[in-house]
């Protein structure tokens, strides 16, 4: 949600699609070569890929008296949208929200865990990412947003922490892999 101009810099190219949240095509840096605007519970196909947009419970400001910006999180399916294909779900930055309830045929919930302290009404805290992650269905968790500086005032080591202790006897459904790891169901 960030739109990390240096990041986006680097994977321009003319052959490119970016999909982004409604309002934001024009602070994508060029190089591309489409950008889609998606808002929420609006969906695409695009090259045998089904996006569909959900509202998270963030925000989309860039700076102080920016309130208009649209924020996203998505649901990424092989196919179509009714189509049975195990999808993503990439929540990106969200308090806790019950916008994820049930989506269903999810293989992986990919969520932030880490900058509640003192964020909460903008991150959602190890335990209700674990709440949100087991009330959308998905089979595993990836969290993210943690771990590898300091995003908040709790400990890097925190949020992880939180988080297994969370998930009790299913800690094997919270994919822990570190960062540069490649991990195989």
């Amino acid at each position: 949600d960030h739109l990390d101009k240096p990041t986006l810099r680097r994977i321009a190219t003319e052959k490119t699609t970016l999909i982004t949240a409604r309002r934001t095509g024009r602070l994508i840096p060029g190089g591309f070569g489409n950008v889609i605007e998606l808002d929420w519970d609006h969906s695409l196909s695009f090259r045998g890929l089904h996006l569909s947009a959900i509202r998270p419970a963030h925000w989309g400001a860039r700076t102080a008296i920016d309130r208009h910006r649209g924020f996203n999180s998505y649901i990424l399916r092989d196919g179509s949208p009714s189509g049975h294909a195990h999808g993503v779900l990439m929540a990106g930055d969200t308090a806790y929200t019950d916008a994820f309830n049930k989506i269903g045929n999810l293989a992986l919930a990919v969520m932030g865990i880490g900058a509640y302290e003192p964020w909460a009404h903008a991150h959602a805290t190890p335990e209700e990412t674990w709440d949100m992650f087991c009330a959308s269905g998905a089979e595993r968790l990836l969290p993210i947003h943690h771990s590898t500086f300091p995003l908040g005032d709790e400990h890097v080591d925190e949020p992880i922490q939180r988080l297994l202790a969370a998930a009790g006897s299913d800690v094997d459904r919270v994919i822990r892999a570190g960062i540069g790891d490649v991990w195989a169901a």
